[in-house]
């Protein structure tokens, strides 16, 4: 079933073991292995397996859209405000295109700089903001530019000494804690 069929069987999900195994499933094969980091203490009332899916996408486009070269840097955390948690995958990797962050949510659309670049099909963002709605929850894409000598997640780097701007890109995802 696709995700606009699929029934939500909710029942409380562990942030922090979902995103260590999603993690560990899309990072078993590579060489060298990527910096993730997750620290999501939290629960949230979702379809643990429709949650995967979500965050599955969002790690495996947070791996992938990265400079030719670079070591993926991603950061998985959580944090609760009253009845909600608010779920962030930040990474450093090549960003989003100014003006092109609802966009990328839309079935089918492919950044344009990023379709000759990257591999896709345009489904993947369409689909967990899919999930995530059916979930009571809302999903968005940010990128910022950040002037530091340290990378985005406080570990200062050789070569964030000598290239001091970073792109800073996350996906922040507010789910219910419950269902009332």
């Amino acid at each position: 079933a696709v995700a606009r069929d699929a029934s939500v069987r909710t029942a409380p999900v562990d942030l922090d073991a979902l995103a260590a195994e999603v993690v560990a499933a899309r990072t078993a094969s590579l060489d060298p292995v990527p910096t993730v980091r997750v620290a999501a203490p939290h629960e949230v009332l979702a379809d643990r397996a429709q949650l995967r899916q979500v965050l599955d996408n969002l790690v495996g486009n947070a791996l992938k859209y990265v400079e030719a070269g670079r070591l993926p840097v991603v950061e998985i955390t959580s944090v609760a405000e009253p009845g909600w948690v608010i779920l962030r995958v930040d990474d450093a990797g090549i960003g989003i295109p100014a003006g092109q962050e609802a966009a990328i949510f839309e079935e089918f659309y492919r950044a344009p700089d990023h379709v000759r670049r990257f591999p896709g099909t345009g489904l993947g963002l369409a689909i967990c903001r899919r999930i995530v709605q059916r979930h009571g929850g809302r999903i968005s894409a940010v990128t910022a530019l950040t002037a530091s000598r340290r990378t985005p997640f406080g570990g200062g780097t050789p070569e964030a000494a000598t290239n001091n701007v970073h792109t800073v890109s996350y996906t922040h995802l507010t789910l219910p804690t419950n269902r009332e």
